[in-house]
C-alpha cells in the first residue's frame, strides 16, 4: 500500500572548464578524487596530465582512478573528505 517516489540525489554532468580554469587546475599542488566518475571526467578534459599529487578517497576510488589512466599518490585511510585532506597534509609533511 506504499507509494514510492524515486529521487535522484545527485547526478554527474560533464563540463568544460575554461582555459584559465584548466591551467589553474594543472598548476595546483594536488588533485583529490572522491569518485571514479570524477576521475573519468578529469581524464576527459585533461587526459593523463595531473598535478604532482593525486589523492583518492579510498581503495575503490583509487582503483577507478588507476583504471582511468592516472597514477595515485595517496589513498585516504579515512574514506571521507576530511580524511582525504588529512592524508594529503600527512603526505606533504613527509609522514605518509
Amino acid at each position: 500500500g506504499w507509494q514510492v517516489t524515486v529521487v535522484a540525489p545527485y547526478r554527474s554532468r560533464p563540463t568544460r572548464p575554461s582555459a584559465g580554469q584548466q591551467l589553474a587546475a594543472l598548476s595546483a599542488d594536488a588533485v583529490l578524487f572522491a569518485s571514479g566518475s570524477a576521475a573519468r571526467a578529469w581524464v576527459a578534459v585533461f587526459g593523463d596530465s595531473t598535478p604532482p599529487i593525486v589523492v583518492a578517497m579510498g581503495p575503490r576510488t583509487a582503483a577507478a582512478v588507476t583504471d582511468a589512466g592516472l597514477k595515485v599518490s595517496v589513498v585516504a585511510a579515512d574514506h571521507s573528505l576530511p580524511g582525504m585532506v588529512a592524508s594529503l597534509e600527512r603526505h606533504l609533511a613527509g609522514n605518509e
